[in-house]
């Protein structure tokens, strides 16, 4: 079993590096970001945060395996000072992550209506701690698990060059202090929450003179793509149509009396087997006939026999 997990894992990273290594865009882009920083809880009594922490910054490598699906690895640093009428405090954060990404931009097709704007979301754990000065006036660390959530909106400057903005929350597990550090929380499960909003760059690396992050659906194709769908649906229609039709004969070609007069021909429905009917499916009676036919005698022996023939002389 551990055999097989070792081979599916080493089977992804094997595609993903094959996806990397596809040729015509850059695939690895650095990003820059600095901004604020928001802790929300827990804290000690008599000690709260600033409205917005001013000092936040992130760095992050991404390899995107498609225009809309990668992966990111991140390193954020920040620190919580406390705010107006609290008392003083002064707590740092670090966190290094790994997340997915998906390029919402290039997932709904965002170039239909601008090419030069972009959405992306990204998902994923991480391990970090925090620094600062308890009640005792000693310095401590305390580290945590982390999972975060963001999402950031790109504007296109160049082809490799995007500002870039943020907003991501964590959420922290096995925090043992508050932020401020000057207590020790007992909570479980989830213990600790802040945010953070930035605003930066992302630069692309490569050879390459595009993007990947702004890998364009081709429109030619696209709309040739549109027009074999509504062909599509059209021959669906007229298949659909078809059929009911030929459902529809072969109810009428059916002969319940087996006359051989199909039924919607047939007006008379009940015909007596052996009968000789017309083309309407009505009994003929041939005078004289049925009356000789039914002697006992002549039935049995009077036989009488037309021959037709068509002769090249």
């Amino acid at each position: 079993m551990k055999n097989n997990k070792t081979l599916v894992i080493t089977a992804f990273f094997a595609l993903f590096a094959i996806q990397i290594s596809a040729q015509g865009y850059n695939r690895i882009s650095i990003d820059l970001e600095g901004g604020v920083t928001k802790p929300m809880d827990p804290f000690t009594h008599l000690y709260f945060p600033e409205l917005a922490s001013p000092f936040h910054v992130k760095a992050g490598v991404r390899v995107m395996g498609t225009p809309s699906f990668g992966l990111k690895a991140s390193y954020t640093y920040e620190y919580f000072t406390e705010g107006s009428g609290s008392l003083p405090f002064k707590t740092t954060a670090q966190v290094g992550a790994l997340e997915g990404v998906l390029n919402i931009g290039r997932a709904c097709n965002f170039e239909e209506f601008s090419k030069h704007i972009g959405l992306s979301v990204h998902a994923g754990v991480g391990l970090g701690f925090l620094q600062g000065v308890d009640a005792k006036g000693e310095t401590g660390i305390d580290r945590f698990g982390s999972v975060l959530f963001g999402i950031s909106p790109q504007i296109r400057l160049t082809e490799k060059l995007s500002i870039l903005t943020d907003i991501s929350m964590y959420g922290n597990t096995r925090q043992d202090h508050s932020f401020d550090f000057k207590s020790v929380t007992d909570n479980r499960g989830f213990d600790g929450y802040f945010a953070n909003i930035s605003a930066g760059i992302s630069l692309s690396l490569g050879k390459n003179d595009k993007n990947i992050d702004w890998k364009f659906r081709d429109a030619g194709l696209a709309s040739k793509l549109d027009s074999l769908e509504e062909e599509i649906e059209a021959l669906k229609i007229k298949t659909q149509i078809n059929e009911d039709k030929l459902s529809g004969i072969d109810s009428k070609m059916l002969d319940d009396d087996n006359d051989g007069v199909a039924n919607y021909l047939d007006e008379e429905k009940d015909t007596k087997e052996g009968a000789i009917v017309d083309t309407k499916g009505k009994t003929i009676s041939l005078k004289g006939f049925d009356d000789l036919m039914a002697d006992p005698v002549v039935g049995m022996k009077l036989f009488y026999t037309v021959q037709l023939g068509v002769y090249s002389n």
